[in-house]
């Protein structure tokens, strides 16, 4: 089954590549919202932070900007809101994007 975001993020990529003419790379983020506890777990210890936004952009010269997609009236988890938070500190550049 196909998610919405995912059609959402193959959208955002083709916008990107066609708007941003400086060299960038953009990178989309898959949610394992259905993942057992066993799962989560290995996936954090590769790395695989919750809460991770769903696409990032990088362009030289500028800091990284996140996007958090969601549906309209749609908010951010509390593991999104701080992760976004710690992005922040670290001077990333983050904004939740709704369709």
């Amino acid at each position: 089954m196909i998610q919405r975001e995912h059609i959402l993020q193959k959208h955002l990529r083709h916008w990107v590549r066609d708007a941003v003419s400086a060299d960038h790379v953009f990178l989309s983020f898959d949610s394992a919202g259905k993942a057992t506890q066993n799962q989560r777990a290995r996936a954090a210890a590769r790395g695989v932070a919750a809460g991770t936004p769903d696409t990032v952009l990088h362009t030289r010269g500028f800091p990284p900007l996140y996007a958090e997609l969601k549906a309209p009236g749609g908010k951010p988890s509390e593991a999104q809101t701080e992760m976004m938070k710690r992005l922040q500190i670290a001077g990333c550049i983050v904004e939740v994007v709704r369709s």
